[in-house]
């Protein structure tokens, strides 16, 4: 079990960075080049 867990935390980081974390980060820029 412990060893699951250790696999999906990562994913589901992973996840969260590239679903979250990079549209707040690339939002501004997007914003300023229109």
């Amino acid at each position: 079990m412990p060893n699951e867990i250790y696999f999906i935390i990562p994913v589901l980081l992973n996840k969260l960075i590239k679903e979250v974390y990079l549209p707040l980060f690339l939002t501004p820029y997007m914003l300023m080049g229109v």
